[in-house]
């Protein structure tokens, strides 16, 4: 969970990737509990516009 992430943040000065049930609407909190990235699949794959999708996410990485 976060907590974890936020623990291992404190930890450890390499970047860090999030991966397992991200979501677009859960990268927010996970960006500021300390990953680096998030790797998503299912939210993106299961999108009906992929590409529509992966800009979304995109732009919510970017205005971090």
């Amino acid at each position: 969970g976060l907590d974890d992430l936020r623990a291992v943040r404190a930890a450890v000065k390499i970047p860090i990737v999030a991966i397992g049930g991200i979501t677009e609407a859960t990268v927010p909190e996970i960006l500021k509990a300390g990953a680096d990235a998030a790797a998503i699949i299912t939210d993106v794959l299961a999108a009906a516009d992929v590409g529509a999708k992966v800009r979304s996410i995109l732009a919510l990485a970017r205005t971090r």
